[in-house]
């Protein structure tokens, strides 16, 4: 909802979203910790629903409502390439670590955030989010406080390299951030007790590296990497995580949309999990633009140790279609 032309309040709009799924659960079925598609979720969720302001000429964006760290921070635009949640739309440490990163389906918080551009190539964001357990996981529960304390604190520094309305160099974008959550996390391998606090870092990036002679400024290749890190073992499932990909835009030349598209993705996995070991994803797809509204993506991933303690590998085949209106 546009409040400026509704209401004529300047900057202002509302967001309101939803979601609906249905099916069996591939991810559980073959126990990985890096969930093969990003909205799988059994029934109905509430999405993001935010107030949003624009100020200082556009430069300064600010929201508050029910919001997921994990659409603003630790992302890349080139992630959204990918059909994996192991790296679409943030690394997914982040989630795995600390529940409140995430997002619908199913989960949201309460939380409010800013986003500033401080030049045309610096960007600073911070968010604080409600640190509530059960809406981390049932994104309809409204509730603020349900066992929980304190709340997620994270924030990002950003170079937009050649970003501008009037740059024509290959395009770029390096992200990094921590995050800090003061709530009690069950501690690994079983949760018997609690312990207070959770933390860490997380670095990224993504830079064209190739565009063909009269190419548009989105046709080429780029090539990303991402690393998160959190120190307190003791409750992160999943205290490091690398990753790094190449996606080509044009790479056939009558299909200027179109794109491909293959990431790896490692993940350790804590000390304290028994038999720990680290799971390792590869994916490899095609974005086929159908028409401006239709995007059909055939989708292969491949996992070894699919649950990160030296079980089992699992190849599996996808298709995903987006239509847009």
């Amino acid at each position: 909802f546009d409040f400026e032309k509704l209401l004529k309040i300047p900057g202002m709009s509302l967001y309101v979203s939803s979601s609906w799924g249905t099916g069996s659960n591939l991810t559980r079925t073959i126990d990985s910790v890096f969930p093969v598609n990003i909205n799988y979720a059994v029934g109905a969720y509430m999405g993001e629903t935010y107030l949003q302001q624009k100020l200082l000429k556009d430069n300064l964006t600010v929201a508050v409502g029910h919001l997921a760290a994990s659409y603003t921070f630790a992302e890349l635009p080139v992630f959204e390439n990918y059909v994996s949640l192991a790296i679409n739309p943030t690394p997914v440490s982040l989630v795995s670590n600390d529940a409140s990163y995430t997002g619908p389906p199913p989960g949201l918080e309460w939380g409010a955030q800013a986003v500033y551009n401080v030049t045309p190539v610096v960007q600073v964001a911070a968010g604080i989010f409600n640190t509530n357990p059960n809406s981390a996981t049932n994104g309809n529960i409204f509730a603020f406080q349900q066992g929980n304390k304190g709340v997620l604190a994270t924030a990002q520094l950003s170079y937009l390299r050649n970003q501008g309305p009037t740059d024509d160099g290959p395009p770029g974008q390096y992200t990094a951030g921590f995050f800090s959550d003061n709530n009690s996390f069950a501690t690994l391998p079983n949760g018997n007790s609690k312990s207070d606090g959770n933390s860490g870092i997380f670095f990224l990036g993504q830079q064209m590296v190739y565009r063909p002679k009269d190419a548009g400024p989105s046709q080429g290749l780029t090539a990303w990497g991402a690393f998160a890190y959190s120190s307190k073992q003791l409750v992160s499932s999943m205290p490091v995580f690398g990753g790094a990909g190449l996606s080509y835009q044009g790479l056939i030349r009558k299909r200027p949309r179109d794109s491909i598209n293959a990431g790896w993705i490692y993940a350790k996995t804590s000390s304290y999990i028994p038999n720990a070991s680290a799971a390792k994803l590869f994916e490899a797809n095609y974005q086929w633009v159908a028409k401006p509204y239709i995007t059909v993506v055939p989708d292969f991933q491949y996992i070894w140790d699919t649950n990160g303690t030296n079980g089992p590998a699992a190849a599996i085949l996808g298709l995903q279609v987006n239509l847009t209106f």
